[in-house]
């Protein structure tokens, strides 16, 4: 068995466990079983069916997590090219598992249940991406046809349906299920909109969303159809035999949440609606990547506006940070409706591509002299100037007097000061001083602090706490990053601390600050944060470790410059690992 043929394996136990875990929490058993990782004992020979399951879904859990440590080692003793998509994978099963271990202990709210569903489809997701690094190139001999369009509206699709799943997770863990049952037009009813209340909201949202997904995907299905047909491509018969099942798979989605509602509560009809939802969405991934693998066999790269509009948002940077922003806004202990936290989610989410797109802007031209940013849409001049300009300025205009009205004058305030700091600051000191590390700094750490003010609007110690934390994690982090791309910087005119201050100087500060920001996450422990000792423990654990990674930084040569951005690109892939572990052991030892 090659690694192709065992992540396909992988990807059939991982999709097995979905359909296991779907099934018992829709039948309510899933914190019906308190022992860990079995329902055992004597008592278990009279366990019922649904508890039965449970201790199926946690048994396979752990062979699908033995499955992803194999992929790991297997394509890191090969060398292989998905060794970085296999470090993903088994991050997030690592992740998985701590998350039902959580949830099975201390019964965590709706939203966590959600999060655990989420990550298992993004899980998934990465298991395909590594079978899909694993076949062969194309070599086409016919003429490059334009391909984009179906590409980018198949990724449209795919961020579709986990909105629509992601909603159907919400309707089924918080008991919304239930609140209209009749028709979606009863429900819109002039006599019920009087009585609107968020249950009733998020179940009509679901099935709104649920209706678009379907009609979404029946078009591209059919275009995508109607135009490979007449292809003469390579590559073309996975992408019509993924097309055809997306139709097959569209089309029951409507009969199936109809029965699911008529014979509610069943458990078996609601597992087959999270088999058919969670079956598509991979369905869509698996037709993005054929769509993509044929594009990427042609010398010439074509892009689209929508790409180069993403590339501008920074799509990587801007899921970090609002992960920030969602952990801050769980670690509050006062609750906040979904609707209104959802709606300050998305307006946060909209500064944030208003500020890396002002920084597109602002760095048109350094971005040119750097080989991993000279091909973005502004310096290959794809984009007029004045295009990212309006776009940032619009993105801004439109989040931050939302924010000051419909959230609170606190948060709206720290994203206009995170936004100047980013943008009019940072960015032009860059190619001027060292100490850019320090002002990039404050922004990068507001963003935990907005999703805290977000419920009440209050900056308090616990705020500056959070914001200390992620000030402090940033300085090695970024010194790591300017370790190993120092010719970069270099070549761009950006003054870091290895080509101003030298290389000796650069490791001890990355050793010393690493040891401060040990200290800064004790912080949340030693002013009694309602923190456990648990947390303690955790976090001394995970500190320690990460402190033993800096310090092997100072046992490397100075001079030995190949040992050095080795080790700096493991720290930073250490850091990345770091921070979720930290932040959200906050959420859960508490």
């Amino acid at each position: 068995m090659n690694l192709r043929a065992f992540s396909l394996f992988t990807i059939a136990s991982a999709f097995g466990l979905l359909i296991l875990g779907g099934f018992f929490h829709a039948s309510g058993a899933s914190l019906s079983c308190f022992d860990w990782p079995l329902c055992y004992g004597a008592r278990a020979t009279t366990l019922p069916l649904h508890q039965h399951v449970a201790s199926a879904h946690r048994v396979l859990g752990l062979v699908v997590g033995l499955q992803t440590l194999i992929l790991f080692f297997w394509a890191k003793r090969l060398d292989n090219p998905a060794f970085k998509k296999c470090s993903l994978a088994l991050l997030l099963v690592i992740i998985q598992g701590l998350l039902g271990l959580m949830t099975a202990l201390y019964q965590l709210p709706t939203i966590i249940s959600t999060s655990h569903f989420i990550l298992s489809l993004f899980f998934i997701a990465t298991l395909i991406s590594i079978y899909f690094s694993q076949l062969a190139d194309l070599d086409q001999k016919a003429e490059h046809q334009n391909i984009s369009f179906y590409t980018d509206w198949s990724g449209i699709a795919i961020a579709l349906v986990l909105v629509s799943l992601s909603l159907s997770s919400l309707v089924r863990h918080s008991g919304s299920f239930e609140v209209c049952k009749e028709s979606l037009m009863m429900c819109l009813s002039k006599n019920q909109l009087s009585d609107f209340w968020p249950r009733q909201k998020l179940n009509i949202l679901d099935r709104v969303t649920q209706f678009v997904v379907c009609f979404f995907t029946l078009i591209l299905s059919f275009k995508t159809i109607n135009f490979f047909s007449q292809s003469h491509l390579l590559g073309k018969k996975s992408i019509l035999s993924s097309s055809k099942r997306l139709i097959l798979l569209s089309l029951p989605l409507p009969l199936i949440r109809w029965l699911s509602l008529e014979f509610h509560p069943n458990p078996y009809l609601l597992a087959l609606e999270v088999a058919v939802g969670a079956f598509l969405l991979f369905e869509l991934w698996w037709l993005f990547l054929s769509l993509q693998k044929v594009e990427n066999s042609f010398s010439k790269t074509y892009h689209t506006f929508f790409r180069d509009l993403l590339s501008l948002t920074k799509p990587r940077l801007g899921l970090l940070v609002m992960s920030t922003v969602f952990v801050g806004m769980m670690l509050h202990p006062e609750t906040i409706s979904f609707f209104r936290a959802f709606f300050g989610l998305c307006l946060i989410a909209m500064v944030v591509m208003g500020a890396a797109t002002l920084n597109c802007y602002l760095e048109k031209e350094t971005d040119a002299l750097m080989e991993r940013t000279k091909d973005r849409p502004l310096p290959s001049q794809r984009m007029k100037k004045q295009t990212a300009l309006i776009i940032g300025l619009v993105f801004l205009a439109i989040s931050l007097p939302l924010l000051f009205l419909f959230i609170n004058p606190t948060t709206a305030y720290l994203g206009a000061i995170a936004t100047v700091l980013y943008v009019w600051a940072y960015t032009p000191l860059k190619t001027k001083s060292e100490i850019a590390l320090y002002v990039g700094a404050i922004p990068g750490a507001i963003p935990p602090v907005m999703g805290w003010t977000m419920i009440n609007g209050k900056f308090d110690m616990m705020a500056f706490v959070l914001f200390v934390i992620l000030f402090v994690w940033q300085l090695p982090h970024f010194l790591a990053i300017s370790t190993y791309l120092n010719e970069e910087y270099r070549s761009a005119n950006i003054v870091v601390y290895p080509n101003k201050m030298g290389m000796k100087v650069t490791q001890w500060g990355i050793f010393i600050l690493t040891g401060v920001l040990f200290l800064s996450a004790l912080a949340p422990y030693y002013l009694d944060f309602r923190i456990t000792e648990d947390f303690f423990w955790w976090s001394v654990f995970i500190n320690s470790i990460f402190l033993f990674v800096s310090l092997k930084l100072l046992f490397i040569d100075s001079k030995d410059i190949g040992k050095i951005q080795l080790w700096a690109k493991r720290y930073f892939v250490a850091s990345i690992v770091y921070l979720p572990l930290v932040l959200g052991s906050l959420i859960f030892l508490r």
